[in-house]
């Protein structure tokens, strides 16, 4: 990409692309030996189990416009694997999830719960998350028309 290209896309992606770009074959290689090798794990635990029912988030929603939620020091963390660690790994892995609303905060900010199934078996995905939502969701929602 020219770097007039590299101007016009979001932030928090232009960070990832540069990231990226810094990146040897070698390290590039191992981080996909280690993608299979977590993909692997993830296939074993779900010979035992249909679903992993987890956090969508590990926190609460942070201010619009900003590429992370403020740290402790006043920064904002860019970084979403570290504020971020439960959504992206089932997307190396190849995984279906959803997220079904299931609360809100003190402050009433909303709070997920994240539904994974094993891999290509979005139907289960699906499935759970309708039997779960009606028990979940806080949400009221207009009946739909006939």
């Amino acid at each position: 990409m020219t770097e007039s290209q590299l101007n016009v896309l979001e932030p928090g992606l232009r960070q990832a692309a540069d990231r990226g770009r810094a990146y040897t074959l070698p390290q590039y290689l191992k981080a996909t030996e280690e993608r299979s090798a977590f993909g692997a794990r993830m296939r074993e635990f779900h010979t035992d189990w249909d679903l992993l029912v987890l956090p969508t988030m590990p926190g609460t929603a942070f201010e619009v416009n900003q590429l992370g939620p403020k740290q402790a020091d006043g920064s904002i963390g860019s970084a979403w694997r570290i504020w971020n660690p439960f959504c992206y790994l089932f997307n190396l892995t190849m995984q279906p999830a959803a997220s079904l609303p299931c609360g809100f905060t003190a402050k009433g900010l909303p709070v997920g719960l994240q539904v994974v199934g094993r891999m290509h078996d979005d139907l289960t995905v699906l499935r759970a998350c309708a039997a779960l939502e009606p028990h979940v969701s806080p949400l009221k929602l207009a009946p739909r028309p006939n």
